[in-house]
């Protein structure tokens, strides 16, 4: 892991735990109003992410946004034991320390709902 890219462990950081919340990249990309291709691209590890963005992904996925950096256990695969279809079992949350005592997922739609976002310019 002391030899990759930050870029790639941090895209699949942000996989593993959109997938623990069972939401499509597609469908999470549309709630954060992130373009889905550049999310995509994120989580392929082939962007290098702005602070906004990092912080935007946190808030949709329910984590702090330091809990975006933490790579333990991160593998080639995807989230332990899994492969990269696979998703991990819906009790998984709770046996990853760091996590505290949340034990069920975050709807993400419903708390991005409460935020509004600016709209940019073209």
């Amino acid at each position: 892991m002391a030899d990759e890219d930050v870029k790639v462990l941090f895209g699949r950081r942000v996989r593993q735990l959109r997938k623990e919340l069972g939401v499509s990249q597609e469908a999470f990309a549309h709630d954060i109003k992130i373009d889905r291709s550049y999310f995509g691209s994120i989580e392929r590890g082939e962007r290098n992410v702005s602070l906004d963005n990092i912080c935007l992904i946190a808030e949709g996925l329910g984590v702090p946004p330091a809990q975006l950096l933490m790579f333990d256990g991160l593998d080639e695969g995807g989230p332990e034991g899994t492969t990269p279809d696979e998703s991990p079992p819906a009790d998984h949350r709770q046996d990853r320390p760091g996590v505290g005592s949340r034990t069920q997922p975050v709807n993400a739609t419903a708390s991005l709902k409460r935020r509004t976002r600016p709209a940019t310019r073209s």
